[in-house]
């Protein structure tokens, strides 16, 4: 049994007439009979009675016309899915990221999607860079949201965003007034850092910034999260510098100040790795472009 025999009976059935099913079909009445008939025999039941008058459905035929409709609408909808799979529409996007895109970067890429693909299926990762590497090698993710530089032979960054740099610092702090900090007042001053590991990129811009300024901060490697960090410093432990979209999170005894001297930046990137992309890849950078046209 083929879909074309399905189709062939449900025309019929529909039109209870086969002159009228030929020309919906666009085939000549004779093949239309022999095919409805070789289905009768394979199946060895009459699903039609034909006088000379009239064509009528049996009592088997109407049972067979109900799950013949739903086998079809199946098939069809089989084949719009597979169509929409390749175009990139219907599916899954794995994404990883580091922690401060969800401030602002998530939730703008996750509107488009939501806007443009509804039925795409997204799946999110916050994953340090190293594990960010892992995943897009194992295909545990397609792309990632990862803070460069990204030196990894087979995999392709695309910077799409420049994130300042501020000093966190407690409310009750003598950095808290004033316009900005000068890098000299750190200078001894207690700096609440991240362990390398978890972002390389942003460590060694903090580090060569102090070094090229001439200050010593004293370096605390104390922190295992951002809430952690932010923690210490409402409560005085010190300060800690941090991409510019964490004073969107208004936690509580921190207030943010930029560095007098500037040139501390933290760059944001698309990686994936290189070769052929999907649909999907292709439809997140291009989302990525649109909402951040300059880079």
């Amino acid at each position: 049994m083929e879909l074309r025999h399905l189709r062939y009976f449900v025309a019929v059935a529909n039109e209870l007439h086969f002159g009228r099913a030929a020309q919906r079909l666009q085939i000549s009445q004779p093949p239309l009979s022999q095919q409805i008939r070789r289905l009768e025999a394979e199946l060895g039941v009459e699903l039609l009675r034909r006088t000379k008058r009239a064509v009528q459905l049996t009592s088997a035929g109407r049972v067979f016309l109900q799950r013949a409709q739903q086998l079809l609408l199946e098939a069809d909808r089989a084949v719009e899915a597979t169509r929409q799979a390749a175009r990139g529409v219907v599916g899954r996007i794995e994404i990883g990221y580091v922690p401060t895109a969800e401030i602002r970067i998530l939730p703008r890429l996750l509107r488009v999607f939501r806007k443009r693909l509804p039925r795409v299926e997204v799946g999110l990762h916050q994953l340090n860079p190293a594990e960010q590497i892992d995943a897009l090698r194992q295909s545990s993710i397609d792309v990632a949201l990862a803070r460069l530089p990204v030196d990894e032979e087979g995999v392709l960054t695309e910077r799409f965003l420049r994130e300042e740099i501020l000093v966190a610092v407690g409310l009750r702090s003598p950095f808290a007034r004033g316009a900005g900090i000068r890098p000299e007042q750190l200078h001894g001053a207690p700096l609440l850092m991240f362990p390398r590991a978890l972002s390389p990129g942003l460590h060694d811009a903090i580090v060569t910034y102090f070094r090229n300024a001439g200050v010593a901060p004293r370096l605390s490697y104390a922190l295992g999260s951002i809430g952690g960090g932010l923690g210490l410093v409402a409560s005085g432990v010190g300060v800690c510098l941090v991409p510019e979209p964490l004073r969107d999170l208004c936690f509580r005894g921190v207030t943010y100040r930029p560095l007098a001297q500037p040139g501390l930046w933290s760059e944001i990137a698309v990686a994936r790795l290189a070769g052929a992309t999907t649909p999907l890849q292709d439809f997140f950078l291009k989302a990525v472009r649109e909402l951040y046209p300059r880079g």
